[in-house]
């Protein structure tokens, strides 16, 4: 019994030192970040492609990708791992090259940051649960760009034609707005050619009424125009219905800014509303009249009508001032309405404004957060209404797709626009290597040799490398290191030692006999090289223990 004890020792000593390098789990690349036009940015979203979903096969990340890290000197950086890339957010040196680092086989983080990249940002379709009316709080927490110099689409969270929350610098002051933006029908007209009908019921509120004119052939027809006191305008909106179906264009013009300005003009649809103008495409500006004329392609005369106009005013309008110290950084910014009030809030600080009515119409536009680049990564995001979670968006896994994971069901699912990295700006990755480790004695590093690269090239582990992955326990295994939030590998690691353990002591326990305890635990280290633990040079393993009971046997009982 004593020899059976030395030889089930020497077995699993000789199996962990042997394993150890071949189930090392924390692998690093280097990420080099460029930057050759002169152009520092102050946190920028970049991304570097890497094949995530070839990692998780390997066993080299958690099947979430949570224990992953790009890092500086400093410290971790904010990032999230998407199935073809790593997205990640830093200051970027002007004429530099910065290396960091991309991690593997950390301790699982709890979730991602969210990143879109440069230009890019997250949609979410329309759905009338989303609808905020005038009771509801959405909640962004991120690095917000205050200093940016643009006066528009730099939206944390904007609904067109409904509510809107943004950042924007003048100049002087960074500041934080936000506006509901409501329905105001025009209160006069001009008709500038004597040509039109029944002028008053292109805005009386009622789109089975219209005014109306005979437009001459393959021409456009006159302007109508409808008037109102200056109105600040971010949009509008039109139902028309024709005569004929050659009458199929509109030309839509806004007069501000001392002039009029064309705002659209193509193809619509006859008999529904149609928007125009956004803050994705328009300039907020103080209107005083919209002019409409149509075209008509068909060969003879035919009738056009303008059923309804509506300005797109901003109501319940508020802006958070703060100053010249409101700099690009980590911001909580909320903005909220209870009926009463609505109320900007950033970092605990809030402004309120009377609601005076005003309510964020139910439209079936889609929601943008984070339009132009106002914020680099954002650490969470919440929607509620009425007092109930709607969406919450915090990944807690890696980005298969563009789908952004909707914490709350049901699911009210975001959509990633990707970005790109900014003009002058390159980032690379080198190949993926276990981490280095540090020789005390010799008082040098020493860096193994790396065992693959995070963009595989075809055939770089050849099919025998995949042994195993056929036999049935195979996908069991892998659903139980999911659940687990384990590795896979290391499961059929400890899977294959107590297959080891019961066949070495099996076998002695029924036999008496160490040269069958041996072949036991050869078979025992055959299932886990069966099972893809080790690759098939791991056979020394079973010549060391076999040598070893060999060496056992023959030595006298003590």
């Amino acid at each position: 019994m004593r020899r059976f004890r030395r030889g089930l020792i020497f077995g699993l000593v000789s199996l962990a030192v042997l394993a150890g390098p071949v189930l090392a789990q924390t692998h690093n690349a280097t990420v080099l970040v460029t930057e050759s036009t002169g152009t520092a940015q102050d946190m920028s979203g970049l991304s570097v492609p890497v094949d995530t979903v070839f990692l998780e096969s390997r066993d080299l990340i958690l099947s979430t990708g949570l224990d992953t890290r790009i890092t500086t000197a400093a410290g971790d950086l904010p990032h999230m791992l998407v199935d073809d890339k790593v997205m990640f957010a830093t200051t970027v040196t002007a004429n530099a090259s910065d290396p960091l680092q991309f991690t593997v086989g950390e301790t699982a983080l709890t979730d991602f940051h969210i990143i879109a990249g440069e230009d890019g940002y997250v949609g979410v379709p329309s759905d009338a649960a989303m609808d905020v009316g005038n009771n509801f709080e959405i909640e962004a927490d991120g690095y917000f760009q205050t200093t940016a110099a643009s006066s528009k689409d730099q939206n944390i969270a904007f609904k067109p034609y409904a509510l809107r929350v943004y950042s924007r610098w003048t100049g002087a002051i960074g500041e934080v707005l936000g506006h509901i933006t409501g329905w105001t029908s025009p209160t006069g007209f001009v008709d500038g050619g004597g040509t039109w009908n029944n002028e008053v019921n292109a805005f009386d509120d009622n789109t089975a009424t219209f005014a109306d004119e005979t437009v001459g052939a393959t021409s456009w027809g006159n302007f109508l125009e409808l008037t109102h006191a200056a109105l600040l305008t971010d949009g509008m909106r039109f139902w028309v219905t024709v005569g004929h179906v050659d009458v199929n264009q509109i030309d839509v013009d806004m007069f501000y800014n001392a002039q009029w300005n064309d705002v659209w003009e193509g193809i619509f649809t006859a008999g529904q509303w149609q928007h125009v103008g956004s803050e994705l495409t328009l300039n907020i500006a103080t209107v005083t009249s919209i002019r409409i004329r149509l075209y008509n392609a068909n060969a003879g005369p035919q009738v056009a009508q303008i059923n309804e106009v509506v300005y797109g005013s901003r109501q319940a309008e508020i802006a958070w001032l703060a100053g010249p110290s409101f700099a690009n950084g980590e911001h909580v910014i909320t903005a909220s309405a209870d009926a009463v009030n609505f109320t900007l809030d950033v970092d605990g600080t809030s402004v309120s404004v009377a609601l005076a009515g005003a309510s964020a119409p139910a439209t079936t536009s889609d929601w943008y957060i984070g339009t132009g680049n106002v914020t680099p990564y954002l650490n969470d995001y919440q929607h509620t209404v009425g007092g109930v979670l709607i969406a919450a968006y915090d990944p807690v896994s890696y980005i298969i797709g563009t789908n952004l994971d909707d914490s709350v069901f049901p699911d009210q699912d975001g959509v990633f626009v990707w970005g790109e990295n900014p003009t002058g700006v390159s980032v690379s990755m080198s190949g993926l290597v276990p981490v280095a480790t540090y020789d005390a004695d010799a008082e040098v590093q020493l860096t193994p040799e790396a065992v693959g690269i995070v963009q595989p090239v075809a055939n770089l582990f050849p099919a025998t490398d995949e042994t195993g992955r056929g036999w049935a326990v195979f996908p069991f295994i892998d659903e139980v290191a999911e659940l687990a939030d384990t590795s896979g590998e290391m499961l059929r690691l400890w899977l294959s030692m107590l297959i080891t353990i019961i066949l070495l002591a099996g076998g002695y326990l029924w036999t008496k006999s160490l040269w069958i305890s041996g072949i036991g635990g050869t078979m025992g280290i055959g299932a886990g090289i069966a099972m893809g633990v080790f690759p098939e040079w791991f056979l020394i393993v079973v010549i060391f223990y076999v040598l070893g009971v060999v060496s056992l046997d023959k030595a006298k009982t003590i």
